[in-house]
């Protein structure tokens, strides 16, 4: 797409936008300010730093506010600080207040529904009926602070029934009447509603039912039809039409954070939370999103698909402040076509609506660009969850060329933290920008890999904050549900990344992150490589726990109606994933399904469906408007753990060799559709499955394979060629990538394998072109003991190292743990008068025991510290967990320093290991030994150098160890965590580095051994 010049037009687009709303306001700023903006980010950063910036807007939208606007901010700091205390308004009257920029007879809003439905109601006729209804409720009782709760469509009573509670100062809470009266109640419960507002004519039999279970003190009001019947006769009811009251056409304004919406959360964690908004940050978000993010104005009609369950209603409400046209839809999505011929048909310019609608569309070959005049269309808004690269391209090539705004906030900001933005042009698969005036930020996880997802927060103080929680009288659970995990941010529970441009790619729900077996993956990117695979519809990757303190991913799949789900379009599936992300993020198990669990809001639930399929109890499933779904993931044959593994074709005696090997695979996978040419690492294979796949291979053919054969040989029919290379019986040394010269030694981490190092072996090979040699524990056989000694590998390895290069000088890298193997036997090397030409730790940490007694002392408090840091910071089943956990660390601390294997899994509720068996055997070795290792420092000579991840607060600084052993050690600095170090752009950064060591030490060599009078041209 082409950039944008001047920041007025929008290039991007293709289409010419007129001088914007944010071209004004910030032109408007810089001559009240006395200063100049360069850009848009100077500008962006000028209003999230100074709170002048949300006093100007107000003066600027000529919103009729009362009282004073300064101070704009009072306190400081997310949690605490208040807007506007000194200032007044009234949210009705400013959204009326829109049509002073209109003609009074203009639409204000134009109600649609099925078979040609429709209402409209001019800015005069809108003012009329709101001032009617509000003096309506007033005689009927309802008072400034009261709450109002009301069961409506999403249509024009709704809107005057929200502006006239608005107007006397009342709170208005709305459900859908789709939703179950279970749902509805679990929200409207503690509401302590005055009152409930609802359409007797097409919701009677639900309004007597809530009605009778709520007993609102003022009864029911009808906006249509008669008193249901099965309503509790105790409730008074009334019919709109039938209050006597005469409007007197002024209202009171009230203070900023006067209550306007009560709102509620999805409720699948537990009961729903009943989310307070004030009237002022509702108004000013929403004004600002809408006016200079979304452009919005009196020339615009905007058309949302939503329900008047859905924040988005609320949201959409909001745009009449700006005298935009309100296009209301009140019918079901009966096709692809249905909403885009609404748009059309109404002249729609903007148009809302959600990735799954858009799914749909491109799923039954709808170009609705082809068969409807969508000429006055200039955006598409889409939200609700991620919008997937490939959707950007079908609006364009099946809508128009067209910006399309993928906006994400949320029902607890009651707005967006990621917007559009007029003057930037549109990335595929991005929201442009942040929320004007508000500091978002994308924190990273403890041990993230590079290029990870990290946590929405945001940094700064913002108008739509809640108020408070109901009933939360002392604000414990707000701050708990927001501020406590990361102190001095709002946590949103979203995952995001920042993109260079200043815009932002969505990833989804932070508690939808899967944690596999210590590995953190985004489910994003597994969606993303479905779209390879037309015949599924939908999918959610979940974590299922399994029995032993393990886990798997298990990606639930709703294909098409023509498709049903077989071994081959599985393999499918996992191949696409493999080949598109990586071996961790490949599915173990594929689950076709009717359908995704979801909530009345629309969104799906993934952590419904990860508790239904690991056997735990589901909070709250009255969120959900399809429950029974639950019930087919708990019957799912596929998703039992304990399902046998599918039966094997037998052979016939005349199968050759790669047939043979073949059937090795699949029954190591569990997939008879695998094939002789099926990649392990696109099948999602790592060390976890390399060893049952070795003892296949070994059933099959008598002869166990080193895991570290599958670098070269990643194919059945290429592990069958190489069987007879191989030889018999295991080896430490493995060739795991090809090259001219010495090789470089990789050595082993606390797994015992090299399999996790795949990324950063192909990047070294890559960048030196030299071989690499793997170099594997003792004990992955089962019949060969492991060393239980750090002293007993390295006189091991460095036996079999000279075997494998009897001449020159040894290179050796070792990640983690592998980095003190390699340290000793760099020494066992130069105690036999071998030189060492490149030792590589890659933040190799020792045992606590290695420290000097001040430093173990500061190391010990600052772990007292964190301790009493997260216990604070937790609810009472995290504080539990993590209790439980450190006393399976002290454990296992004991048993180590008895020279016993550990018995515990950290965080494992009976202890027993997430390995298969051979794994199991050698990282306890491993464990053993290391926590029994104290190092000496290492004989001079020996080029070390440490490569330092960033600093888990857990641990020390491995640093202070490395330079007391090696005072000449080079240390270099890594922007990763300790997993990360090993994957993508941090391996092929360490690759680099190592090349550029090897070469170092190759022009040594060469001076050193010249003649004297000779000359080095270096």
């Amino acid at each position: 797409m082409d950039q944008v010049s001047a920041g007025i037009r929008q290039k991007a687009s293709g289409k010419a936008f007129p001088r914007t709303p944010l071209a004004e306001f910030q032109s408007w700023c810089s001559r009240q300010l006395g200063r100049t903006f360069r850009d848009d980010d100077e500008f962006a950063e000028f209003a999230v730093a100074e709170p002048a910036f949300w006093a100007l807007l107000v003066q600027w939208s000529g919103l009729p506010f009362g009282g004073a606007l300064e101070p704009a901010l009072e306190g400081h700091g997310v949690e605490g600080a208040r807007f506007f205390p000194e200032a007044r308004l009234n949210y009705a009257e400013c959204l009326l207040a829109g049509g002073r920029l209109r003609h009074p007879d203009d639409p204000a809003i134009i109600a649609c529904g099925p078979e040609g439905r429709e209402e409209t109601l001019s800015w005069r006729e809108l003012a009329r009926r709101v001032s009617e209804s509000a003096a309506a409720l007033e005689a009927l009782g309802v008072r400034s602070g009261d709450r109002v709760a009301t069961v409506l469509r999403n249509d024009a009573s709704a809107v005057i029934a929200c502006l006239a509670t608005a107007a006397i100062g009342a709170a208005f809470s709305s459900c859908s009447p789709e939703m179950a009266p279970a749902a509805i109640l679990s929200r409207f419960g503690g509401l302590e509603a005055v009152l409930l507002i609802g359409d007797g004519m097409r919701d009677g039999r639900r309004l007597a039912e809530l009605a009778s279970a709520m007993r609102p003190p003022l009864g029911l009001l009808l906006t249509d039809g008669d008193a249901p019947e099965g309503l509790d006769p105790a409730v008074p009811t009334r019919h709109l039409a039938s209050v006597d009251a005469a409007a007197d056409g002024g209202w009171a304004r009230f203070p900023f954070d006067h209550p306007l919406f009560v709102m509620f959360s999805s409720g699948t964690t537990g009961a729903p939370k009943r989310i307070v908004h004030g009237a002022g940050g509702t108004m000013v978000e929403h004004f600002k999103e809408h006016r200079l993010h979304c452009s919005l104005g009196p020339a615009d009609r905007l058309l949302f698909h939503t329900t008047c369950a859905w924040m988005m209603w609320n949201w959409q409400l909001s745009a009449l402040a700006c005298g935009t046209t309100l296009v209301l839809w009140d019918g079901p999505v009966e096709g692809p076509e249905t909403l885009w011929h609404v748009a059309a048909t109404q002249r729609a310019t903007v148009f809302g609506t959600s990735p799954p609608y858009l799914r749909l569309c491109a799923e039954r070959g709808y170009s609705p660009g082809r068969s409807l005049d969508l000429g006055a269309l200039r955006a598409v808004l889409s939200t609700g969850s991620v919008l997937q690269d490939h959707q950007f391209d079908w609006v364009t090539q099946h809508v128009g060329d067209l910006p399309v705004q993928s906006i994400s906030g949320g029902t607890d900001i009651i707005g967006c933290f990621m917007l559009g933005h007029p003057h930037r042009p549109v990335r595929r698969g991005e929201a442009q920008c942040s929320s004007l005036g508000l500091d978002v930020r994308a924190l990273p996880f403890p041990d993230a890999a590079p290029g990870e997802p990290g946590e929405l927060v945001c940094a700064n103080p913002f108008p739509s904050r809640p108020v408070c929680f109901l009933g939360d009288t002392d604000g414990t659970r707000l701050r708990q549900a927001y501020f406590a995990q990361n102190p001095g941010y709002w946590t949103h529970g979203d995952l995001v990344t920042a993109s260079p441009e200043g815009g932002w790619r969505l990833h989804g729900r932070s508690d939808g992150i899967l944690n596999v077996n210590g590995i953190r993956i985004g489910p994003a990117e597994i969606y993303a490589a479905l779209s390879a695979v037309p015949e599924v519809v939908d999918a959610m990757a979940v974590e299922q726990a399994l029995p032993g303190g393990r886990s798997r991913i298990a990606l639930l799949v709703v294909l098409r109606d023509d498709v049903a789900l077989d071994d081959h379009l599985s393999l499918r599936i996992r191949r696409e994933i493999g080949s598109r992300t990586s071996s961790a993020h490949v599915p173990a198990v594929v689950a076709g399904v009717t359908d995704l669990p979801t909530t009345h809001s629309g969104k799906r639930s993934e952590r419904a469906a990860a508790d239904t399929v690991s056997g735990r109890p589901v909070r709250n499933r009255e969120a959900l408007r399809n429950p029974e779904i639950l019930n087919e993931l708990s019957l799912h044959p596929l998703l039992d753990p304990a399902a046998p593994a599918p039966a094997s074709i037998p052979l016939p005696a005349s199968a050759s060799r790669i047939e043979r090997m073949t059937a090795a695979w699949r029954r190591a996978f569990g997939n008879a559709a695998i094939g002789p040419d099926d990649d392990f690492f696109h099948l999602g294979g790592d060390s976890l499955l390399a060893i049952p796949l070795m003892l296949e291979v070994e059933a099959e053919f008598g002869r166990l394979l080193p895991m570290s054969v599958l670098f070269g040989a990643r194919t059945a029919s290429e592990l069958a060629a190489v069987l007879d290379e191989a030889g018999r019986g295991h080896s430490c040394l493995a060739p795991a990538a090809a090259g001219a010269g010495r090789p470089i030694f990789a050595f082993h981490g606390m797994s015992g394998t090299v399999v996790e190092q795949r990324s950063l072996i192909a990047a070294i090979a890559e960048e030196t072109r030299r071989p690499v040699i793997a170099v594997q524990a003792a004990g992955l056989d089962p019949g060969t003991p492991p060393h239980n000694t750090v002293g007993d590998m390295a006189e091991f390895y460095a036996r079999a190292l000279i075997e494998a290069q009897p001449e020159g000088a040894y290179a050796l890298c070792g990640y983690s743990f592998g980095g003190l193997v390699a340290a000793e036997v760099a020494r066992v090397l130069s105690a036999r008068g071998r030189s060492v030409e490149m030792l590589a730790v890659l933040d190799s940490g020792f045992h606590p025991g290695n420290l000097t007694a001040a430093a173990w002392l500061r190391y010990r408090l600052g772990r007292l510290g964190l301790y009493a840091s997260t216990l604070w910071k937790e609810d009472n089943a995290g504080r539990r967990r993590f209790v439980a956990a450190e006393m399976a660390n002290v454990v296992n601390r004991v048993r180590l320093a008895a020279g016993l294997s550990p018995s515990l899994i950290p965080g494992s509720a009976d202890g027993a290991g997430v390995l298969p068996e051979p794994l199991n055997r050698v990282r306890a070795a491993c464990e053993r030994a290391y926590a029994a290792y104290r190092a000496d420092p290492l004989p001079a000579g020996i080029p070390v150098t440490l490569f330092r991840a960033e600093r888990d607060p857990r641990n020390y600084d491995p640093a202070q160890v490395w330079r007391r052993l090696v005072p000449s050690i080079q240390t270099i600095d890594m922007a990763e965590r300790h997993h990360g170090l090993i994957l993508g752009d941090a391996a092929r950064r360490i690759a680099f580095e190592l090349a550029v060591a090897i070469r170092r030490s190759a022009r040594s060599e060469a001076v050193g051994g010249m003649r004297i009078g000779e000359s080095a041209a270096i």
